[in-house]
């Protein structure tokens, strides 16, 4: 989850986009 956020406070709308998914699947594997 501090991945996500570092994420969100670098682009807010990528990170609910791309990164979010991304970063899920990264977590998941």
């Amino acid at each position: 989850m501090a991945v996500t956020r570092t994420f969100s406070i670098i682009k807010p709308d990528a990170t609910r986009r791309n990164l979010t998914g991304a970063v899920t699947k990264m977590l998941e594997e």
